[in-house]
């Protein structure tokens, strides 16, 4: 294998970057927390979060969709976790429900935010 094949992207969806919020139950804790949306795609999200995950661990996720006033949910489990400061995790989850219905709308409203 060679290096750029090595590097090259292996997801199945498009990866958008979708500087927002979010809030997350953690069923392990019972605790509700605020973080920061990074990206999303059709089956994952990347947030940032003051809270330590754990890969495997169920969150019930609402995003926030700018502008509306409305919140998308959808399930997922963390896939990973990584320390990016004192306090700060950067977190990949991949998407277990269908419920993000108004993901189209998500990305909608942040294309043109953009503009």
């Amino acid at each position: 294998m060679t290096e750029s094949e090595s590097k090259k992207e292996k997801r199945t969806y498009l990866r958008v970057s979708l500087p927002g919020n979010l809030t997350y139950f953690n069923f392990t804790s019972n605790k509700v927390v605020k973080a920061k949306v990074k990206d999303l795609s059709g089956k994952g999200l990347g947030f940032e979060t003051e809270e330590e995950l754990e890969p495997s661990m169920p969150l019930d996720i609402w995003i926030d969709i700018a502008d509306s006033g409305e919140q998308a949910h959808a399930e997922g489990e963390v896939i990973w976790v990584k320390k990016i400061s004192k306090d700060k995790y950067s977190v990949g989850v991949t998407l277990k429900s269908s419920g993000l219905n108004p993901l189209p709308n998500i990305l909608k409203k942040n294309k043109s935010n953009d503009k």
